[in-house]
């Protein structure tokens, strides 16, 4: 989606409109279950009951989204990030988290999560540090290709552009990663944490 459409978006969610939030949720509905599903370790009725809540907490929150801190999908992945983060300190800490700060609150305290879950939660920080300093056109076609699942075919045609010039930025956003990230980090990013894969079935 362009920014500017994606601004229209947010607004429309904020307005509660339900057609914008019925597109919203099933847009991410795949990539968002398979990351969440991920990162509790693939325990399928934690995975459920976690994705619900996130999204609870996406349509109480949308208010706080502010379009110039980043794209809304990266808002999205961070209130996922943060409601596992707080699963992992309650089931294996139990300590008590204020709901309240959460939004406010790190991302995960890495004492407190098992190691597969801290690793990918780490490499999705910096992955969204390495697309903020990219242009905006590399950064929207990664996103569009590992985040939102859609193929080269459908990001040229959403994009009103031809298949040889998607495959030719998307060739181009993956070599800048590349050279900020290393290729060695940025050829596990497909599987591990650009939520290539579709929801379990």
């Amino acid at each position: 989606m362009e920014p500017n459409g994606m601004t229209f978006r947010a607004k429309q969610l904020k307005l509660q409109d339900a057609d914008a939030w019925n597109e919203f949720y099933q847009e991410y509905l795949d990539p968002l279950y398979g990351f969440v599903y991920r990162l509790v370790c693939h325990k399928r009725s934690v995975a459920d009951d976690l994705f619900q809540d996130v999204w609870l907490h996406v349509i109480q929150n949308i208010d706080t989204y502010d379009s110039e801190k980043g794209e809304l999908s990266a808002w999205l992945f961070g209130i996922a990030r943060r409601r596992v983060a707080l699963y992992w300190r309650r089931t294996l800490a139990g300590k008590s988290v204020d709901d309240d700060n959460l939004l406010r609150a790190d991302p995960a305290d890495a004492a407190l999560l098992p190691i597969e879950a801290m690793e990918q939660i780490e490499r999705a920080e910096v992955v969204n540090s390495a697309l903020l300093v990219m242009p905006e056109n590399q950064r929207r076609i990664l996103r569009q290709k590992y985040i939102d699942g859609m193929s080269v075919a459908e990001i040229a045609k959403r994009s009103s552009t031809t298949q040889k010039a998607a495959e030719s930025l998307l060739f181009r956003a993956r070599a800048k990663l590349r050279s900020l990230l290393g290729p060695t980090f940025v050829d596990a990013l497909p599987s591990h944490l650009l939520n290539e894969s579709r929801r379990p079935k």
